[in-house]
This record gives structure tokens, sequence and C-alpha cells, in this order.
């Protein structure tokens, strides 16, 4: 979350629901841990 929010000043300040058409830059996020399991409910 905190990555994405440095991506995108001002990103906070539109509230939960962002208005349409409003870019938003998805930063990759490197799991650094190794131990994050994928969980797919549909398995």
């Amino acid at each position: 979350m905190e990555a994405v929010l440095d991506a995108n000043p001002g990103l906070a300040a539109l509230g939960p629901f962002p208005p349409a058409g409003t870019r938003i830059a998805l930063p990759k996020v490197e799991d650094d841990d190794g131990d994050t399991d994928t969980v797919r409910p549909w398995d």
C-alpha cells in the first residue's frame, strides 16, 4: 500500500473512490521475505 501511495502523490486525498479516469500507477513490488504463500480460494 505504501508503495502505491508513494508512486501516486495526492491519491489518498481523493478518498476511497477516486473519480473515474484517475490514473493510478501500480509499482512492481518484490517479495523480499519469500515466506508468503499465494491463496487461491477456488482451489
